[in-house]
């Protein structure tokens, strides 16, 4: 995928949903920026927490933070933030549309993530005092499922998903890797029904794996129905997932075709 396509899709997939909007409360609100780079094709920019920051030491996120009263929104904050943790100037970032609202368990914020595309060089400057250093990380390399995994942890008794993405001995986890996830499968098509059930057009693309040239369907006991990479049940990779839907398959390609059919040339 090239960075044109990314920022097309994320443009369009953003603007055609209602996103997740979690009402405050006691939550403190905060925001996020989720930085795309144009190298020829799309990296994400992260960074990389001091081990003497206050909130989620020696962890990598997005460059973000809490929501001051004099920001005029929450993508001011998301850029104003961006600026003094990694001295990202405002002005050369393109929004190209917000995602859902994320909660964190332990902290109590509210996270809003703002997507945007980076024109031009930055040269990057890490405060010193939350951020340690910055991470870019090509888009590729976060799609494919070998960099990315998931576990169950138990916290007052409630057990839930938590997720990780590997790269060059870095770990994204926790609220950012759940606004990574949820990105991608926007991108992918996953909360729009026509891309589940396999009707899929040019906004809302079938999955077709372009590594074994076909899917097959199954159905959930709820009822959900799901286009699933048929390689899933014998390729070493997906032994701890069997049931991978297709639009998260390394080989995946958008495509008008329906899976089963000859991919066009």
């Amino acid at each position: 995928m090239t960075t044109a396509e990314l920022v097309a899709l994320t443009r369009a997939r953003l603007a055609a949903r209602e996103r997740r909007v979690v009402i405050g409360g006691p939550l403190v609100k905060a925001a996020v920026l989720v930085p795309i780079l144009d190298r020829g094709e799309p990296w994400l920019v992260f960074a990389k927490r001091t081990d003497t920051v206050g909130q989620h030491a020696g962890q990598i996120s997005f460059p973000g933070g809490r929501v001051d009263p004099s920001d005029a929104g929450f993508l001011e904050a998301a850029l104003r933030e961006a600026h003094e943790e990694v001295g990202l100037p405002p002005d050369v970032v393109e929004p190209l549309g917000v995602l859902d609202d994320q909660e964190t368990v332990a902290t109590q914020f509210i996270i809003t993530p703002w997507v945007g595309l980076v024109h031009g060089p930055v040269a990057w400057k890490p405060d010193g005092v939350e951020i340690e250093r910055v991470i870019e990380v090509p888009f590729s390399t976060l799609l494919d499922p070998a960099n990315a995994r998931t576990e169950q942890w138990t916290r007052s008794g409630v057990t839930r998903d938590v997720y990780f993405y590997d790269y060059a001995g870095d770990t994204i986890w926790g609220a950012t890797a759940r606004i990574l996830r949820d990105y991608l499968a926007i991108l992918a098509g996953h909360s729009r029904d026509a891309a589940i059930a396999g009707t899929g057009t040019p906004e809302s693309p079938v999955g077709l794996c372009v590594t074994c040239r076909h899917a097959r369907r199954v159905e959930s006991a709820r009822g959900s129905r799901f286009w699933l990479c048929a390689r899933s049940a014998d390729d070493p990779r997906f032994a701890k997932y069997p049931r991978l839907p297709v639009l998260q398959c390394a080989g995946f390609e958008a495509t008008n075709a329906r899976p089963g059919e000859p991919r066009s040339a």
